[in-house]
């Protein structure tokens, strides 16, 4: 669905736009304060979508939770200790590649526009590689046609602070994913829920990522929800475990 009228069959295929136009006036979704300009990556969900929304949650929590014997939930908390961040190594890996234009200033995430302008898929090559390709390909700014800068990472996790100083020791930052705490929390759910290997845990919540360049209306956002199940299993009891494959 990216930004395309084509025809599939005798059925034109909406563009991004059009679904967004349609969410909008059915009220599901709208830019989060609109009357103000919006913010890019940010949407509220209007009567139909906040009702949409739950229903799926709901029954997605009743199939995968509640009508399971093996699964229990946890509902994690959105800001946790960084030594958790840094222990994943999302403090140091979870980065995308961006690119800003030394004329406008204007900043771009390298992969997508190595992308749009040469068709090749650089997702997760590192920054001295897209960088080769910039000056190979001689890709500019597509705004203003100036020159690029050298590539370099930027880290995806919202920062912010806690407590009423703003040091390096109060610096912590909003989730990027939910899966984290589902794993440090995996001792104690173990010892009080009293579920023995294999089981999962599961959790429903917000996530937050501070995309370069959010587009694709809420297929690509900076807020969203995560519904997710990590499935723990005895390495030594793999076998036993039904839903492993080899």
């Amino acid at each position: 669905m990216q930004n395309s009228n084509k025809s599939v069959g005798n059925e034109k295929k909406p563009s991004i736009e059009e679904i967004y136009t349609f969410c909008k006036r059915k009220g599901f979704v709208f830019k989060t304060s609109e009357i103000y300009g919006g913010i890019a990556g940010f949407f509220d969900y209007g009567p139909l979508g906040v009702e949409l929304k739950n229903n799926i949650k709901n029954l997605w929590w009743k199939t995968h939770v509640r009508s399971r014997s093996d699964v229990v939930g946890i509902n994690g908390s959105i800001i946790t200790h960084p030594k958790v961040w840094v222990a994943s190594g999302h403090t140091k890996k979870f980065s995308d590649v961006i690119v800003q234009c030394t004329s406008c200033k204007q900043r771009f995430r390298a992969d997508q526009l190595v992308e749009e302008k040469t068709g090749l898929n650089v997702d997760g090559y590192p920054a001295e590689k897209i960088h080769e390709i910039i000056l190979k390909e001689k890709i500019r700014c597509p705004r203003c046609g100036g020159k690029l800068s050298k590539p370099m990472d930027f880290n995806l996790m919202f920062k912010t602070y806690v407590g009423p100083s703003q040091t390096q020791e109060s610096i912590a930052y909003l989730r990027p994913e939910t899966a984290q705490l589902i794993f440090s929390n995996f001792k104690l759910v173990l010892e009080t829920s009293r579920q023995k290997l294999p089981f999962g845990i599961a959790q429903i919540g917000k996530a937050f990522r501070n995309e370069i360049s959010p587009r694709n209306f809420l297929f690509r956002c900076r807020e969203f929800e995560q519904a997710e199940i990590e499935y723990f299993v005895n390495k030594n009891e793999i076998e036993d475990c039904p839903y492993f494959e080899e």
